[in-house]
C-alpha cells in the first residue's frame, strides 16, 4: 500500500486525529493527510515546530518521541531514521501510548517505502 493511502486510512480510522505529517530534517512537510477543516499552513507550521524540538540534542543525546496535550487537543512527533519526523495532530485530547502505537505502525510503512 502506498504511504499516501496508508496516511489517509489511518486519518479516517483513528479517533480524533486531524492530521498526519512526514517532515524532513529541516521541518519541511514531505507528505500530509489532514481533515478538510484544518488549514494547511497551520498544520505544517505546527509539525515544523515539533520537528525542530526533536532535532535538538543535549549532551549528544536526542529525544525520539514528543507528546503534547492541551485543552481540546493533543499532538505527537516521532523521530525516524535519517532525521525525518512523523507528526500527528489530534483535534481532541488523546493519550501518549495511543498516539505512539499508531505512529510506530506508520513508521514501519514509511521506513519500508522511503528507506
Amino acid at each position: 500500500m502506498k504511504i499516501e493511502d496508508r496516511f489517509q486510512e489511518v486519518l479516517d480510522r483513528v479517533r480524533g486525529l486531524g492530521a498526519i505529517m512526514l517532515l524532513d530534517k529541516e521541518g519541511e512537510t514531505i507528505l500530509m493527510a489532514r481533515k478538510p477543516e484544518l488549514d494547511d499552513y497551520d498544520v505544517e507550521l505546527f509539525g515544523a515546530q515539533a520537528a525542530v524540538l526533536l532535532a535538538k540534542e543535549i549532551e549528544g543525546k536526542s529525544i525520539d518521541f514528543l507528546f503534547l496535550k492541551g485543552e481540546g487537543g493533543s499532538a505527537a512527533t516521532l523521530l525516524l531514521e535519517h532525521h525525518y519526523f512523523l507528526s500527528m495532530y489530534f483535534t481532541e485530547r488523546s493519550f501518549a501510548g495511543y498516539a505512539e502505537k499508531w505512529m510506530e505502525e506508520l513508521a514501519d510503512h514509511v521506513n519500508q517505502e522511503f528507506f
